[in-house]
Order: C-alpha cells, then structure tokens, then sequence
C-alpha cells in the first residue's frame, strides 16, 4: 500500500494541543474555552436533532445516499428513536428526492434555532438556507418541539458527546486546511482569508451545501465514512484521505470558484452553453452553476495532484464517475482539458489565469460531448 508523509497532520494535532493547554494554563478556563471555539468543525445540537428526524422517515430509511447509514452511531439513532418512529413530524418531513429543496431547508436551517432555558426551540438567526420561501423547519417548529420533548432528544445528545468530540479531532486533523486555503488563495489571486467552519452531523450522506451563516463560510458536509474506523489520521491510507477531502473542498473553493467566473461572465456566457453540458442535474437553471460544478471539481484534481500524486489520478477518476452520474457527463473530459492547461501553463499563470483558455475549448468541443 503506497503511504504518504502524514507529518504534517501530527505537527498540527500537537501544535493545536499546546496552544489549548498553554491558554489553560496561563490564562484560565474562560480563555481555554473561547481557544476550544475556533476550531473549524462543529457539531451542533439542533442540526443533529433535525437530521435524527430526516433519517427516520421512510425517504431517510430506504434511499441509498440521503442518510449515511455506515456508522454505528446510525444503529443506535434507529435503536433509541424507534418507539418515536410514527410521531406526526417523521411524516411532515418525509420529502422525496423530487423536495430536495425542502430537505435541505429543514436540516440546514436548523442552525438558526437553539433551546432555551425551557427546552423550547426558538429562532437565534435570521438564516434560510433556500430562502425564505422555503422555510421548512420553522413551519414544523411545535412539531419539532414536541418530538424534541416525548423523545427526550437532549439526553441522548448529551450521552453523545464523546463520542462527536473524538470524532471532531480525527476530522479537524485530516482537513488540511492551511493547505487548502493556501493553494486556493495562490491559484485564484486573493489573499482574502475566509472566517471558516464545517457543521456536520454523522448522519449525513448526500445533499452538501455552502451558505454564509453566523458571520462565516459555512460548510454542511458529511464526516468521510474512513473517520468512524480509526484511532487517528496517521492510520488511514493516504487514497481514504484525499478521497474524504473531496466533499469538504469541492465545497469551500466555490468561494473562489464563483467569484472568478463573475469576473469572467462575459466569456462563459458567450463561450460555455449549460445544456450542451448537462444531463438534467438541475443546475442549468442557476446562471453559471453548471460551469462552477464542472470548474470546482476540476480544481480539485489539481489541488490532489499536488498533495497526493501517487494515487492523484484513481482517485480524480473515481470522482469524476460520481460526478457524471449527478448529470455533468463530461467531468472527466473537462478535469482532464483544465489539467493539461495547468501543467502547460507559464510559471507566472496560475487557475485564474485559464479560465480564457479553458472558454476557449468548451466552446470549440461542446456541440460534439458525448
């Protein structure tokens, strides 16, 4: 098995762990905990609570990529909540994949309730991940409540906690984020470094999203499925690790991604036709979100190959497989197009610089995709 030199993930552990002793030490509890806070993954409470709801509803139970079903913390949500399985919300929350728009509002909006002193939830943020005429959770709120209370919902949230905390340091040491950051800010010519966190739920499979909550760019990902199987990153094949990264960063770049393609809207628009491209994944209706799918899965082959040459290429192929089943049927042609500039290019060009070059070849192969 080809290995890689994790090193660079030990020094961070233990560079993370001497700064929260030595706060402790110098400075008291208080510090310790606000020094606890800016780690980048989060669990969150109500989040879990409403994606404990979405995994015991027929959809959640029977299809294949909503829910992740490869933990053993899944069997013990099915185990605890199985005499709550007919309560009246399990059906209101039942969306289909034809909803998946309302799906997604109720878990992601969840973020914005918190339980108060009463163990009520109660609106904290003004936050609606599609919308507010989408405002799934809310609209079930006393619903919610009422599973919330019958259950006893926080008394196994509670019961949790370490385990989601051990799952939160393997996760925060696998996710390379200097070097995602870095790499990304170099290639896109910006030296904006973005206030980041990751809010994730074990239960979560498909349905990803990136939204601007509480002041920062907010990922709802899912936990790579390798982290539930070992003690620490140093174990795991370094092909899990770029394989799990993918999610997280074909997220976090459309925050450079996008803003390029702004910058050049007038080439894509002219150069780049969304139907010749697409296979009914949904996105051609949003204006360039068929070109930055296309265009943030690309970069990471590039970010891949740089930090895991050796199995850069089988794992990109994997992806882009993916990818192409999601209706963006010529992923791999077009990871393959921008590759090739990448390593054609100058030494003073960098991504930003290729979109030109890129236009140019979508518009002269789109008419003849297959």
């Amino acid at each position: 098995m080809q290995r890689i030199d994790f090193s660079f993930f030990s020094k961070k552990i233990i560079k993370t762990s001497l700064l929260f002793c030595c706060s402790f030490l110098l400075l008291g509890p208080k510090t310790f905990a606000l020094e606890q806070e800016k780690k980048y993954v989060n669990f969150n409470e109500v989040y879990e609570l409403a994606n404990i709801i979405l995994a015991l509803t027929e959809h959640g139970l029977t299809d294949k990529n909503e829910v992740n079903k490869a933990s053993k913390y899944y069997q013990e949500v099915l185990t605890y909540f199985d005499a709550y399985k007919t309560h009246p919300i399990i059906q209101k929350a039942n969306y289909s994949r034809e909803l998946w728009d309302k799906f997604l509002s109720f878990r992601t909006d969840a973020v914005a309730f918190q339980f108060n002193k009463e163990n009520q939830l109660i609106r904290q943020h003004e936050f609606y991940a599609m919308g507010k005429n989408i405002n799934e959770f809310e609209t079930h709120l006393e619903l919610i409540n009422d599973f919330a209370q019958q259950s006893n919902f926080r008394a196994f949230y509670k019961s949790k906690q370490a385990f989601f905390e051990d799952l939160q340091l393997k996760y925060e040491s696998s996710l390379m984020m200097e070097e995602i950051q870095s790499f990304l800010s170099h290639e896109f010519k910006t030296s904006h470094d973005l206030n980041l966190q990751l809010i994730v739920s074990p239960l979560v499979g498909r349905m990803h999203c990136q939204r601007f909550f509480n002041e920062k760019a907010t990922s709802f990902v899912n936990v790579p499925a390798y982290l539930f199987s070992i003690n620490n990153i140093e174990e795991a094949d370094p092909k899990v690790v770029a394989m799990g990264l993918h999610v997280y960063f074909t997220e976090i770049d459309h925050d450079y991604v996008n803003p390029t393609t702004r910058v050049y809207k007038k080439l894509c628009k002219k150069k780049f036709k969304a139907i010749n491209w697409d296979k009914d994944s949904g996105y051609v209706k949003n204006r360039f979100g068929t070109f930055n799918e296309y265009m943030t899965w690309a970069v990471y082959d590039l970010f891949v190959k740089k930090y895991f040459p050796k199995v850069a290429e089988e794992v990109s192929e994997k992806w882009h497989k993916i990818n192409q089943s999601r209706g963006f049927f010529a992923s791999q042609k077009f990871g393959e197009q921008l590759t090739t500039l990448y390593m054609n290019k100058s030494k003073e060009e960098t991504i930003y610089d290729l979109y030109p070059k890129l236009l140019d070849w979508c518009m002269r192969v789109q008419h003849d995709l297959e």
